[in-house]
């Protein structure tokens, strides 16, 4: 009882902000203004936000969807919430260096939105008919993790390579004052 009356709370609330779905006319015309805005961004971090703000609303409209038992359309609208969110991901993976305070920042948003989207379907169970929900943003949380991760491991391997290279001309100059000073 508990877990049907929070799935209905979080339908409602997402529900009253999905205007229109797939399916309607005006659906294109949205889908449009929504690439022309992402397209037209002068700002790096800015197009960013948009799309990760177009993937919100991918995964609004899919929630939508699974509610109304349109299943097929839902998994359509999942798919491309997870392509925004992994391109979402692979940028900040990118430009991390150049822009280090800006794009900390909205990796802190990305986490904060897909952290948000678990704990509302937290109480999700596999047999539930929002369970994709829930397994698309694991799907998204583990991309980030895993770009996180192979940033890490790059920079590890770079710092080891430094200090090995750093070693080797040490040893090379240790050599050759030892190698100076002998009579």
């Amino acid at each position: 009882q508990y877990i049907e009356t929070i799935k209905q709370e979080v339908q409602a609330d997402v529900g009253d902000q999905v205007q229109i779905l797939p399916g309607n006319p005006l659906y294109a015309v949205k889908e449009l203004s929504q690439s022309t805005q992402i397209a037209f961004s002068l700002d790096n971090v800015g197009r960013q936000e948009k799309i990760l703000g177009a993937a919100q609303e991918k995964f609004a409209e899919a929630l939508v969807l699974f509610g109304k038992g349109q299943t097929e359309a839902g998994h359509a609208l999942l798919a491309e919430f997870l392509d925004q969110v992994k391109a979402v991901s692979q940028w900040i993976e990118s430009y991390e260096g150049e822009y280090s305070g800006e794009v900390l920042g909205f990796r802190t948003k990305v986490h904060e939105v897909l952290s948000a989207y678990q704990k509302q379907l937290s109480l999700i169970l596999p047999t539930d008919s929002l369970y994709p929900l829930k397994q698309a943003i694991e799907d998204a949380r583990r991309e980030g993790k895993k770009h996180m991760e192979d940033r890490l491991l790059k920079e590890r391997k770079q710092t080891e390579d430094t200090l090995k290279q750093e070693y080797q001309k040490e040893k090379v100059w240790i050599h050759s004052e030892t190698f100076m000073k002998t009579p």
